[in-house]
């Protein structure tokens, strides 16, 4: 776990914000790969809030700075976008393998849908410092040219990165802001990714994020041109995914689950210790409670009630159980009422 501050708060598109970050102590900050990811929480009114997962965005050779994106859906994301600067953030991980392997020279192709770029701005940033040698296109899909994260940094990126080549796929309205860029009008599609790719699919490794819609779409579009899914990579807040379909581990789905099973526990607990408890306040205040009965086999007697049973030498006649009862034309004598149990179902609450 380690501690940060805000230093700035900044709407990098009309629907997502950039949070950077600073060590509150420089000798212990967050240790990463590009690409990864990390889970983030901060104070409310003086009450932690719940944790959510952001991917990083800063290069893993940056020191001293640490940077999430988000877009702006909802009350954590709305709530992380107000805060100023010296406000403390609690950051945890690295967590995810969605990285590009160390000393590779594979030329690989990022698809990105919406904020799922930001783990391909820190990829991005990485091979460019470190003047790695591989060819990287970013496929971008945004549904206008004004939801663009990182726009600015894009084309300075392109211009001095040779080996690099961004392509915006830009589903409605105007795109005038991307003049002299590489643009495609309308929505990814099978026939869209085989005109990038010029149907030309080898050597190439794929990375994909975004919505969970978005990158079905693209790794059923690859797997039907017969791509290798071992080379086809998902970034899902887990492991890095081979191929489709494909088993995930999830930190909010541990956290999650382990959670459920640990309120499960104690319900059980809970249960057994107060059953055990009632019933042994019963025994005490009525020992007899503990004595077997049997149905009443008087012809005197009520069939609903319940009498003591005493074994009798007399003779026996078989009811239809197979239980024998003594066979006897006394009255059966009142029955001891039995001490009430009520048991009240703890309530457990999961926030």
């Amino acid at each position: 776990m380690f501690k940060y501050e805000v230093t700035a708060v900044t709407m990098i598109s009309s629907n997502a914000v950039l949070i950077t970050l600073k060590p509150r102590d420089r000798t212990r900050q967050l240790r990463y790969e590009a690409g990864q990811y990390a889970a983030v929480s901060f104070n409310i009114y003086g009450r932690p809030s719940t944790v959510r997962c952001f991917s990083i965005v800063t290069s893993s050779s940056e020191r001293g700075v640490l940077q999430f994106a988000m877009r702006i859906s909802g009350p954590f994301t709305a709530t992380a976008a107000e805060l100023v600067p010296g406000d403390e953030v609690t950051v945890q991980g690295p967590f995810g393998d969605f990285t590009l392997e160390d000393g590779t020279s594979q030329n690989a192709v990022f698809f990105a849908g919406g904020i799922g770029v930001t783990p391909f701005i820190s990829m991005l940033r990485d091979v460019t410092r470190r003047s790695l040698d591989m060819g990287l296109t970013l496929v971008y899909s945004v549904q206008t040219q004004d939801d663009v994260p990182f726009a600015a940094e894009l084309f300075e990126i392109e211009q001095n990165n040779p080996n690099v080549s961004v392509i915006y796929v830009i589903a409605r309205g105007a795109v005038d802001k991307f003049a002299g860029k590489k643009v495609l009008r309308g929505t990814i599609t099978a026939e869209a990714i085989d005109k990038i790719m010029r149907s030309n699919y080898d050597p190439y490794d794929f990375y994909i994020c975004g919505p969970k819609g978005y990158m079905t779409a693209v790794k059923k579009a690859l797997l039907d041109k017969q791509v290798d899914p071992d080379t086809i990579f998902t970034e899902e807040f887990g492991v890095k995914t081979k191929g489709w379909p494909s088993l995930r581990s999830s930190l909010s789905g541990r956290v999650y689950t382990g959670t459920a099973a640990g309120f499960v526990l104690a319900f059980l607990m809970v249960t057994a210790i107060d059953l055990e408890t009632t019933i042994a306040k019963a025994s005490i205040a009525n020992p007899s409670a503990a004595t077997a009965t049997v149905p009443a086999t008087s012809s005197a007697g009520n069939n609903s009630s319940a009498s003591t049973y005493t074994p009798a030498s007399t003779s026996t006649s078989s009811n239809n159980s197979g239980y024998s009862a003594p066979s006897t034309t006394t009255a059966a004598p009142a029955p001891q009422q039995q001490p009430q149990m009520t048991y009240q179902q703890p309530v457990s609450t999961v926030s």
